[in-house]
């Protein structure tokens, strides 16, 4: 044997010299789905495999998805407590005005009874005044009276 053989038999074959078998022909998929298979290569490619080649990226990327979802969830969250927060503080705010309005009308309600009131008790006294005028006015007389009846 040659040396050439021997050293085929102790490596194996070469593999630049082997021929390969190719896979059966298979018809190309439709054409969405070729965009779609291209987009995930294109992903695969620019995405996912340098995020496992470079483990801080990976990291770092992770990091920042985390940091993306939590920020999305507290955004959320705040959102909907905002918003509960907001129908209660409009709530109590209608509820607020509803009984402010109340107590003006109670308000105007017991002031005009008090106006009414008060004019009456003045009618009262000004009818008293009247008739204490007209008995000061009759004892003025019964004294003029009298006064003259004894000179």
């Amino acid at each position: 044997m040659d040396q050439q053989a021997v050293n085929t038999a102790q490596r194996g074959p070469n593999p630049h010299h082997v021929k390969r078998r190719l896979p059966p022909p298979t018809t190309p998929p439709p054409a969405p789905l070729r965009s779609s298979l291209l987009m995930n290569s294109l992903l695969m490619e620019a995405m996912v495999k340098p995020l496992q080649r470079y483990p801080t990226l990976g990291a770092t990327v992770g990091t920042g998805v985390l940091c993306a979802f939590t920020y999305w969830w507290y955004a959320t969250s705040i959102r909907s407590t905002l918003l509960a927060t907001q129908r209660s503080c409009q709530q109590m705010s209608d509820k607020a005005f509803h009984e402010c309005r109340e107590m003006l009308k109670a308000g105007e309600r017991s002031w005009g009874g008090d106006i009414r009131s008060r004019d009456a008790q003045v009618r009262r006294l000004e009818l008293q005044n009247v008739e204490q005028t007209r008995s000061v006015a009759r004892l003025e007389s019964a004294m003029k009276m009298c006064l003259i009846q004894n000179a």
